[in-house]
């Protein structure tokens, strides 16, 4: 029987080589097989899988559950062989995967406009680029002065998703949001590594980077911040090479990315800002400057060039002056959203409201708004939000957790620039890349906001990549406080750790389970407080009117006591409300809404007959239950 089986792969092998003979390339490939590692062949096998899935899930027709169910398992296989083949430690790929997971379940519960400025006008550009296959005319949306290059990969996912219908092209688009996530998080710690070997610094940086809670917010926007961050996160690690081993590919490759983050967004120039910085720093303090030079001179001009065409060519295609090019829609901006734009405004820090105020609000002071570092500090947590909270996410239980992260993420900052201030300046050479890139982040968005003095221009997304560098410094200093005293450096890990857990738990989809089976808060008001009749359409988010999340309901008292025929009240138009009518005999529960009609916008207004009448009514109370999650009450009437 073993001579039988030997005969037979001797055979096998006879034709396998007959047939090599006459296809040489097969013998090349086997030799390559065989040299590859596990991780290769993962990811090979793996991303032929996906290319096979989506056509047959496609043709196939199936539902967006189904397609989840398949091509999620091979997508992260996919990206946890390609973090063991560019050789990051188990620990590091536990977490960027465990992220991804996290992602995924934000993205459960979050829509393309939800959490994302001026979300719907990004797809509006999205949507014209991959109808028209040209670029909208400026006036078509909001943003459709931006640069195209993160539009154009945008209107190619839409294609994509049209043409399989596995996914609607707004959701495949911010499904591409999490693909340049993950490749930022990879560029972020490729630059880690460039700073640390010590497994511990890098496990703790990188948990920082992909747990932060505005990682959260863009890993699933539909925006060009994405795309640009991304760009800066890769252009930021070739200048760091380039800085390390002064290889001029290295700088030709930081040269070509820093041009194509110019061609995403105008938040790229801080990129060519910080090569350029670099390049003038190594000529004033380095010898062989002519030589150093004549190595920056062809990358530095054919960046300058590119830029240069760009701008000239979309001053002439729309007519627009190159501030406003640069700029956009930052001219646009209502004075009516400006805010203080005086020295104390950019020095000061609120620590009252910045402490009692959960949440950043760009039209309210009292959550401290007018000051530079308060609004930066808090929207890199949650972002900055308008005339009232993101509902969908502020409820009570969120609110606890936010009052606790703002907290310590001051305890952080604090522990950061403490370790920072023992900081000797030959170590501080070492890390110039990255203090000079967030210098220069922070000076940007300064002038950003003093030119243009607008709240909006104040939110953390324009400087994201900063959570690069800080996340290092502050795993760089818990590190040194370890190995010099063991307790503050287990504090410096306790605190981030919790702080990280809290991110987690805030982002969770709970929002079904918190309404559901923890008591609801009660917001008992005065019959004459809701007295006052608030007509139909008007704005939902009106200050004057009694705006609630899921978890809370109002109760009106009525005094004195009486029969109620008639129930008028004006309440979000596409939302569902129960109101409960406490009389002496019974209990009477009545559903109001949602009303639906095109073209309506805000309150809806009803008139509610109670057949027959619920007499010697003490409480009246207004559940919200159904809709958007963003529900409002204008007035409550009873006659």
């Amino acid at each position: 029987m073993w001579r039988a089986a030997s005969r037979g792969v001797l055979v096998c092998q006879l034709r396998v080589g007959a047939l090599e003979d006459h296809l040489p390339f097969l013998s090349s490939l086997r030799q390559a097989v065989g040299r590859a590692r596990l991780s290769t062949l993962v990811i090979i096998v793996s991303a032929i899988l996906l290319v096979i899935a989506l056509p047959i899930l496609s043709v196939a027709r199936a539902n967006p559950i189904v397609a989840s169910i398949v091509l999620s398992p091979l997508a992260l296989t996919l990206v946890v062989a390609t973090l063991r083949r560019l050789g990051f430690g188990v620990w590091t790929i536990i977490i960027i995967a465990g992220a991804l997971v996290l992602y995924g379940a934000y993205f459960s519960y979050t829509s393309f406009g939800e959490r994302n400025h001026d979300g719907p006008s990004h797809f509006k550009y999205v949507e014209y680029l991959a109808k028209h296959g040209s670029l909208p005319p400026p006036s078509h949306c909001f943003v459709c002065h931006h640069p195209p290059a993160y539009y154009g990969l945008a209107a190619a996912v839409y294609r994509l998703c049209a043409l399989t219908k596995l996914v609607r092209p707004e959701s495949g688009i911010q499904l591409f949001s999490m693909v340049l996530m993950t490749v930022f998080i990879i560029y972020a710690v490729l630059i880690i590594r460039r700073f640390t070997q010590r497994e511990s610094v890098i496990t703790l940086a990188t948990a920082l980077v992909v747990f932060w809670p505005y990682t959260f917010i863009n890993s699933v926007r539909l925006h060009n911040d994405i795309l640009v961050t991304t760009l800066m996160a890769a252009g930021l690690y070739y200048l760091v090479k380039w800085d390390q081993d002064d290889r001029p590919t290295d700088l030709w490759v930081a040269a070509a990315v820093t041009a194509f983050s110019v061609l995403a967004k105008s938040n790229g120039y801080i990129l060519v800002t910080t090569l350029v910085a670099l390049i003038g720093y190594r000529l004033v303090f380095r010898p062989n400057r002519l030589v150093l030079l004549k190595r920056c001179a062809p990358p530095l001009l054919t960046l300058g060039v590119t830029i240069i065409a760009f701008i000239v060519t979309r001053t002439l295609t729309t007519h627009a002056e190159i501030g406003e090019n640069v700029l956009g829609a930052a001219y646009k901006i209502h004075p009516r959203d400006y805010v203080g734009n005086e020295p104390h405004n950019y020095l000061y820090f609120d620590l009252k409201s910045f402490v009692e105020e959960p949440y950043l609000l760009s039209r309210t002071d009292g959550s401290g708004r007018q000051y530079f570092w308060n609004h930066l500090l808090k929207s890199s947590l949650f972002a900055t939000h308008n005339e009232v909270p993101d509902l969908e996410t502020a409820y009570r239980l969120n609110r606890r957790i936010a009052e606790i992260m703002n907290v310590m993420v001051l305890a952080m900052l604090a522990y950061l620039l403490a370790g920072i201030a023992l900081v000797t300046k030959q170590r501080f050479r070492r890390y110039l890349v990255l203090v000079l890139n967030t210098a220069l982040f922070l000076l940007f968005i300064m002038a950003f906001k003093a030119l243009i003095p607008s709240a909006h221009h104040n939110d953390f997304r324009f400087v994201y990549p900063i959570v690069i560098a800080l996340s290092l410094g502050y795993a760089l200093v818990t590190a040194s406080h370890t190995d010099k005293h063991r307790v503050l450096g287990y504090l410096g890990v306790v605190l981030a750790g919790s702080f990280m857990l809290l991110s987690i738990v805030y982002y969770l989809p709970k929002y079904d389970l918190v309404v559901n089976y923890l008591p609801r808060k009660v917001l008992r008001k005065k019959e004459n407080a809701l007295s006052t009749v608030v007509p139909a359409r008007t704005k939902w988010d009106k200050r004057s009117n009694i705006i609630m999340a899921g978890d809370e309901l109002v109760e009106m008292a009525l005094a004195p006591h009486r029969t109620v025929k008639t129930i008028d009240l004006s309440v979000d138009h596409n939302d569902q409300y129960e109101l409960t009518i406490f009389g002496q005999q019974e209990t009477r529960k009545i559903v109001v809404g949602p009303f639906i009609k095109e073209g309506h916008e805000g309150l809806a207004r009803y008139t509610q007959a109670v057949e027959p009448p619920v007499k010697k009514v003490r409480a009246i109370r207004l559940w919200p239950f159904g809709g958007d999650r963003r529900y409002s009450l204008g007035h409550l009437i009873v006659k």
